[in-house]
């Protein structure tokens, strides 16, 4: 029967055009982080140290006036507490640094620039052992579903890499 696929054809047509949504659903996000951590690390450098501190006792003094017992608010209170003037600058770097790449990098895949997927993949394999290492320092349900995210999203840039080497 000439013209006629094979039935399982437009399931593969179907399955390709499901895994390139979800390709780019999760690279806008990514994409998204990255501005927003690029917009963090501005906010923190044009604010200077003790802004963190300043906005934690800003954000949690209504609950605590009302429930000096709050978890949330003295959680806040005492990670912020211990921040030094080390750790903001680190901070600063960091968001700065790897809110940039990572936007830079999803402008290049959304556009399908060829090179930007085996250097995102690249800087997501050393980010994902990053996290890998700091989770065997510490445990973290959080850590670990961000690496199981990140574990995703990789594993849609390869299969989408290889799809664009393939045309």
């Amino acid at each position: 029967m000439a013209g006629r696929g094979h039935p399982s054809d437009l399931s593969n047509v179907r399955d390709r055009a499901a895994a390139h949504r979800f390709f780019l659903l999760a690279i806008w996000l990514k994409g998204l982080d990255g501005a927003a951590e690029l917009l963090a690390g501005l906010g923190l450098a044009l604010t200077g140290p003790g802004a963190l501190i300043a906005f934690a006792q800003e954000i949690t003094a209504r609950e605590l006036s009302e429930d000096p017992g709050d978890l949330f608010g003295n959680l806040l209170r005492r990670w912020v507490a211990g921040l030094t003037p080390h750790a903001e600058h680190f901070a600063v770097a960091y968001l700065l640094l790897h809110g940039a790449i990572k936007l830079f990098l999803a402008i290049g895949l959304i556009r399908d620039v060829r090179w930007a997927y085996p250097v995102a993949s690249l800087f997501l394999g050393v980010f994902l052992a990053y996290m890998g290492y700091r989770l065997g320092l510490a445990w973290s349900w959080l850590l670990l579903a961000l690496i199981l995210i990140d574990l995703a999203t990789l594993g849609l840039i390869l299969l989408e890499w290889r799809r664009t080497a393939a045309s």
